[in-house]
């Protein structure tokens, strides 16, 4: 695979991942208070009823999920180096 298809596919995949998480953020909206159980929204941790937030997919928030955060970030340095390579 040359290395501007592969960076095309990275910054697509980077892209869509980014665009699902506003849609569910957005989604969930911004108001009220958290809970630190499943990352929704208008309850706390003592009343929640559903399960841990295993993903930032379910509850929108990134921040709440550091490993999915770095794999982003990470996609991201594997773009601006693969445009590097292709420029240089």
């Amino acid at each position: 695979m040359d290395k501007r298809r592969k960076a095309r596919e990275i910054r697509k995949e980077v892209e869509e991942t980014s665009k699902q998480l506003q849609e569910i953020e957005s989604a969930l909206g911004n108001t009220g208070q958290r809970c630190s159980n499943c990352h929704n929204r208008n309850h706390t941790v003592r009343s929640c009823k559903m399960g841990q937030c295993e993903s930032a997919f379910f509850c929108g928030e990134l921040n709440k999920h550091p490993e999915e955060k770095l794999h982003l970030q990470d996609k991201k340095k594997e773009i601006a180096a693969l445009y590097i390579v292709i420029c240089c």
